[in-house]
């Protein structure tokens, strides 16, 4: 069966053998979508975007999602519009990555108001997309990514600290991290990274690859 959102997959009655292709996760081509079977002895929490309870509710029987490529952030129902809050989704996409996952994160500009926690030895592949603290942050020392394992890698991206559109300046105050290694957990690499505007590096134990750029 075809289903055009992750609300309307959500709405399905399923049963024993059925197969389920998203289109979308908000619409149709939005990058959320992806091949589902339904696992009627499930009883995993609901993440989503890879495991999903119908609403019904039933105590055991989840959707599955196929997992055939790299984790993407629009799985879990990340925008990346620069307006809206994606801490939630990119989150639940980081805590369902283990050991060598990657996070792929589709271009954009993804707006987090927490930091994201790495528990395992992943990449995380921004391609191209961009990190933006919101001003409601300006004063506190968030970590954009805290590194809580050895083998993390952090690439091909941007993470802009907070600051004041009009005058293109850092807010009073800003000084959140762009990323955090103060654990001293080895063999971080940070590969073509760049980060403006009070979005500071705290690491130790760190391989550059260049060109990471700074202002």
């Amino acid at each position: 069966m075809r289903v055009d959102s992750i609300s309307a997959l959500r709405a399905l009655t399923p049963t024993t053998g059925d197969l389920a292709e998203l289109t979308g996760y908000y619409l149709p081509g939005d990058g959320g979508g992806g091949n589902f079977y339904w696992d009627g002895a499930s009883t995993a929490p609901d993440n989503n975007g890879t495991v999903i309870q119908p609403d019904s509710h039933p105590t055991s029987g989840r959707w599955k999602r196929v997992i055939t490529a790299p984790i993407d952030v629009s799985w879990f129902g990340a925008k990346g519009d620069g307006l809206t809050d994606d801490t939630a989704a990119i989150t639940s996409a980081v805590t369902v990555a283990t050991t060598g996952s990657v996070i792929f994160v589709s271009k954009g500009i993804y707006v987090i108001s927490t930091g994201l926690n790495l528990m395992y030895p992943v990449t995380i592949d921004l391609n191209g997309a961009t990190i933006q603290f919101p001003a409601a942050v300006a004063t506190t020392s968030i970590s954009a990514f805290a590194v809580n394992s050895d083998n993390v890698t952090i690439k091909n991206g941007k993470i802009l600290g907070t600051f004041n559109p009009a005058t293109d300046t850092p807010a009073p105050g800003a000084d959140p991290i762009g990323i955090n290694n103060n654990s001293s957990h080895s063999n971080l690499t940070v590969d073509h990274i760049y980060h403006r505007k009070g979005a500071v590096i705290r690491h130790r134990c760190l391989q550059w690859s260049q060109p990471n750029l700074y202002q």
